[in-house]
């Protein structure tokens, strides 16, 4: 939804925020034809878990009738079961929109019960007012090795019910005497050896602790990794193993010596060094590897020549197969994206959109306060010299959205907005209560909050004349057709302002971003779950310095942690700006850098990431963006991603992707990465390389036996082309190629109907 005003606040900032959430409108209500609503049940739900004793618990309600549908038209009544001994001063309860939403605080700790009525029908809802108290305890090391009179640093962390750190918490540290003594920060092992238990105590918290194992004499053995973790091979074939030992807490062991053996004899023979020759009996069997009385298994497998070339191959396939299925095309990440990232991110933008047009109306302040229709209307009264102080509202401001059908904007409903302005001498105080209703339904989103602004040279300056403004804004909002919750923040603003005249249907004048920085946070309940964000902001559209995002993201199902570094260019080719009307920038974007982590949540996957992305135009100082795709002119894209991917099902993939645009209709990618497939990892590499504007020639290899896919592809007339209706277009492609292990064919590639297929020289195929 795009809403007007007579000012066009930064919208880059929502830009850099549609990557941070919030809710937005449902799905129109039906309660069924030839039935009358009954209510039956009324839904209470709360924004946060844990409240302290002064802060707000927000709160929505909602009828439901005998089908479990939402009822509309309800007015509901709220009341407050204090616990015996709390005043009535020290509690508060405010509600809006006919009872719909309820803000509920209380001075005192104690279990309170908010009751709501609506038609005879009532709900009830706990809430705990608690004091901040420790309930977690963190510490620098859960394990360690030391021998007897070593030294172990011990730091220790407490976390609030929210999860928050607590500052001045004094711990304290208990050990078994046998193990060794405390002392300060440093606990000191004795000469007693064995397995002891170092025990971290918050003072004041009873049941609060945690623990750290401590293992006090000589580092041994407890875990060994070998390289190849398996192997397929021929007869009289060899191959070299080699092992990594791991002390009791997991860090690696030098000096340790390892012994090698076979299952079987038929396998074949290993030597002292991890060297083994394969027999010549086909079959399964077990490399063995033993240091310190631990043992871990290798599987091998020796066949025939025939038989392990196309056995290898299509292992290859098969596990280029897999890097597809199970991270690419990840349905619990899709999910986690559609479901909850996306609309969050949408909702957010909407959210933030809604708040700065139909509020910072800055220009009202220099007309007297009152009730007036519109804006129209208090345009047309005089206007003064200087800043007012007071309320205005407006009780019908229109406001409108675009129509894909008829590409216009058109009024979706009406604003009710109340701006009351209080000034200290340098800044002016905003509080605002906002409103929509929309034309369809009888639903109505509440907007509610805090603004600060600085007055300097605020409506002053001439037209083209920049000003720097610092602001503070806080936004709580209920969104009466989807979710209830809140956003709050703290953004401190650099804006240049350009109020100028251009078109005389369109506005008659915008705000231009010069630079921002600052930090933004909030927290909000979508769809039953909570999300929140947090990190810091910086654009400065400047060619010397990169702009960035850095904090965290939290969704119900997963955490984001990270950055977003941009970096920024010249370019001659621009006649105007780039974003003209939101950005006083004549710059163009070079290069975006991720960088950082995703984490699933959910206990029943694995799902997890950790890397960096960059995205980069290599000729973006050169590039004419309004000019067509030519041998004379091409961005230089260049794709990066270098990190690791685990599956819902701890499957991974680890390694670098890399895709550059070298010339013109010309490609260059490189993938190399460890796949890891039920606890056996095999190295898979790919190149792509562009041999002219027409051809493209791929490679796959693999890096624990010589299997090899070569494919060529040609395109017609060539990469990229446009047609004659001067769209720009791919060519259509066809393949051909082949598998081979050891430099032997074992099968032949086409391109079918059905897809990419693979003719083994055993008679068999498969498809991908």
């Amino acid at each position: 939804m795009v809403i007007k005003t007579k000012k066009y606040l930064p919208w880059i900032i929502l830009l850099v925020l549609t990557f941070i959430f919030v809710p937005g409108c449902g799905p129109k209500k039906d309660n069924g034809k030839g039935v009358t609503p009954t209510l039956k049940t009324i839904l209470i739900t709360s924004q946060a878990e844990v409240v302290f004793p002064g802060e707000t618990q927000k709160l929505a309600v909602k009828g439901l009738d005998q089908n479990g549908k939402e009822m509309t038209g309800l007015t509901f009544t709220w009341a407050v079961e204090k616990p015996d001994g709390v005043d009535e001063n020290d509690v508060s309860l405010d509600t809006m929109e006919q009872g719909k939403f309820a803000v509920f605080s209380a001075e005192e700790p104690g279990e309170y019960q908010l009751v709501c009525q609506a038609k005879g029908v009532t709900g009830r809802v706990s809430v705990n007012v608690e004091l901040p108290k420790v309930t977690t305890i963190e510490v620098n090391r859960d394990r360690a090795v030391l021998p007897p009179g070593g030294y172990l640093h011990l730091i220790a962390w407490g976390l609030n019910q929210k999860g928050d750190p607590m500052e001045e918490i004094e711990f304290e540290w208990l050990v078994d005497p046998k193990a060794g003594t405390i002392e300060g920060d440093y606990f000191k092992a004795g000469e007693n050896e064995g397995e002891y238990e170092i025990i971290c105590k918050a003072k004041g918290d009873e049941g609060v602790e945690t623990r750290i194992k401590i293992f006090v004499g000589k580092s041994k053995v407890t875990t060994i990794e070998v390289d190849p973790s398996s192997a397929v091979l021929a007869a009289d074939q060899k191959c070299q193993f080699t092992a990594r030992a791991f002390d009791q807490a997991g860090d690696p062991m030098f000096d340790v010596e390892f012994t090698w053996s076979v299952d079987d004899e038929q396998a074949g023979s290993i030597t002292p060094d991890g060297i083994f020759t394969a027999g010549d009996q086909i079959g399964e069997y077990k490399v063995i590897c033993q240091a310190d009385g631990v043992t871990v298994e290798i599987p091998i497998k020796i066949a025939i020549a025939n038989d392990r070339l196309t056995t290898i191959a299509k292992e290859l396939v098969g596990d280029s197969q897999a890097a597809w299925a199970r991270f690419i095309d990840s349905p619990r990440l899709a999910t986690i994206l559609n479901d909850q990232a996306l609309p969050a991110a949408q909702n957010v933008f909407m959210t933030i959109e809604t708040v700065f047009s139909q509020v910072m109306h800055l220009d009202i302040f220099f007309y007297k306060p009152g009730t007036y229709k519109d804006l129209d209307e208090l345009w047309n009264t005089e206007e003064q010299d200087e800043m007012q102080e007071g309320t205005w509202k407006f009780t019908e401001e229109p406001v409108y959205g675009y129509d894909e059908e008829i590409d216009d904007d058109v009024q979706i409903g009406v604003a009710t907005v109340e701006i009351t302005r209080e000034a200290d001498g340098t800044s002016s105080i905003l509080t605002y209560v906002l409103a929509l209703k929309y034309d369809d339904n009888s639903d109505v989103d509440h907007y509610e909050g805090r603004i600060t602004v600085t007055d300097s040279n605020w409506g002053m300056v001439e037209d083209g004349t920049p000003y720097d403004n610092n602001l503070d804004f806080e936004i709580n909002f209920a969104l009466a057709n989807s979710a209830e919750g809140s956003l709050a923040g703290n953004v401190n603003l650099n804006l240049t302002d350009y109020v100028e005249e251009i078109e005389p249907d369109d506005w008659e004048g915008y705000t231009v971003l010069n630079r921002l920085n600052g930090r933004s946070n909030g927290s909000f309940t979508y769809n039953s779950g909570k999300y929140a964000f947090d990190g810091d902001l910086s654009l400065l559209f400047n060619s010397d310095k990169e702009d960035y995002f850095q904090g965290t993201i939290n969704l119900p199902d997963a955490n984001f942690v990270g950055e977003m570094p941009l970096s920024y260019v010249s370019n001659p080719w621009l006649k105007d700006p780039p974003w003209e009307q939101i950005v006083n920038c004549s710059l163009v974007p070079k290069k975006l850098t991720l960088l950082g982590s995703f984490d699933d949540l959910s206990q029943e996957s694995k799902l997890s990431s950790e890397g960096t992305f960059i995205l980069e135009l290599k000729n973006a100082a050169q590039f004419d963006f309004s000019g067509r795709y030519s041998e004379m002119n091409w961005p230089g894209i260049k794709l990066n991603f270098d990190g690791v991917l685990v599956s819902e099902d701890n499957d991974q993939l680890a390694g670098t992707l890399s895709v550059e645009e070298v010339a013109w209709n010309q490609l260059d990618v490189r993938i190399g990465y460890d796949l890891t497939l039920d606890n056996v990892t095999r190295r898979i590499n790919l190149t792509a390389k562009s041999s002219d504007k027409s051809r493209m020639d791929i490679i796959i290899t693999s890096g624990w036996g010589q299997a090899e896919i070569d494919m060529h592809l040609e395109f017609k007339p060539q990469l990229f082309y446009y047609d004659k209706y001067k769209e720009f277009m791919m060519g259509e492609a066809s393949l051909s190629g082949q598998v081979s292990v050891e430099g032997k064919k074992v099968g032949e590639i086409s391109l079918t109907d059905w897809g990419l297929r693979i003719d083994y020289d055993d008679g068999t195929f498969e498809t991908l």
